[in-house]
């Protein structure tokens, strides 16, 4: 399965991402027939393990697939993307998918994507221990037994959270809030069963 999965990258491409550090996916979210099927795993099978690849999605993405790259161990961005797939390699080397077709000015359109992030996704998991809900607002502050100074905004149209109940959340901090600001914002309920509740 690996060997099909490194075949998928082309060989001019697999030899830049061997020697890699950092790796920028960015997937744009309106045109999924121009990003090849399994690239996460593929990327996997040729960048060295202990490089973590970041993935930047547009703010349309389905949660469905953040929460997948999540759980793969990816980190995962929004922000803005290109009309199409594009894959850097430390900033220095960029190809355009589904051709492989190389970026001029890599490290420029690199950098420039990077600073268009909004925020990042997490996937949490715990027990709700308190819920704060004022009529006025359309969503709940969630408290998790396991992290008492983490709040969680929930929609409502989440449904009721219950108390004592095991939970994962997809949560979204905006970076607008600054890093260390305790407050995620709850974009999907993560269900093992029932798959994925989200707004």
């Amino acid at each position: 399965m690996d060997t099909a999965r490194r075949e998928a990258i082309p060989p001019h491409v697999r030899s830049n991402a061997c020697a890699a550090r950092e790796v920028l996916a960015c997937l744009p979210a309106l045109r999924p027939r121009r990003v090849p099927p399994g690239l996460a795993e593929s990327l996997c099978a040729v960048v060295p393990p202990t490089v973590r690849i970041e993935f930047q999605c547009p703010p349309e993405t389905a949660p469905e697939i953040i929460a997948a790259l999540l759980e793969a161990g990816h980190q995962v961005f929004e922000g803005a993307v290109p009309p199409e797939a594009q894959v850097f390699f430390d900033r220095s080397r960029g190809f355009r998918l589904p051709e492989w077709s190389a970026i001029p000015d890599a490290f420029g359109a690199a950098t420039k994507l990077i600073w268009s992030r909004a925020a990042t996704f997490v996937l949490v998991r715990g027990t709700p221990a308190g819920v704060e809900d004022n009529p006025a607002n359309d969503f709940v502050i969630v408290r998790l037994a396991e992290n008492p100074h983490l709040r969680l905004s929930v929609p409502k149209s989440l449904g009721v959270l219950a108390i004592g109940q095991p939970i994962a959340l997809l949560g979204r901090h905006d970076f607008r809030f600054g890093m260390d600001t305790p407050l995620l914002e709850c974009v999907a309920i993560c269900n093992d069963k029932k798959g994925i509740s989200h707004v």
